[in-house]
């Protein structure tokens, strides 16, 4: 079985974080000003042309 996944929660008022499901990380802010920071730090997607790549060898 693979571990339980990690969960982050991003919200503006802190007294929420956690309240309806426990999370092992709460961000406190405007997720629209924080999340674009965090998909930044990730790594590349090696898979990201996966789809264009199987709809160029079916014709789509």
């Amino acid at each position: 079985m693979p571990p339980a996944p990690c969960r982050y929660q991003i919200d503006f008022e802190p007294a929420n974080i956690g309240v309806q499901t426990p999370v092992h990380y709460g961000i406190v802010g405007d997720v629209g000003q924080i999340l674009p920071r965090l998909t930044d730090q990730l790594p590349d997607n090696p898979r990201a042309n996966w789809r264009t790549t199987i709809e160029m060898l079916r014709g789509d």
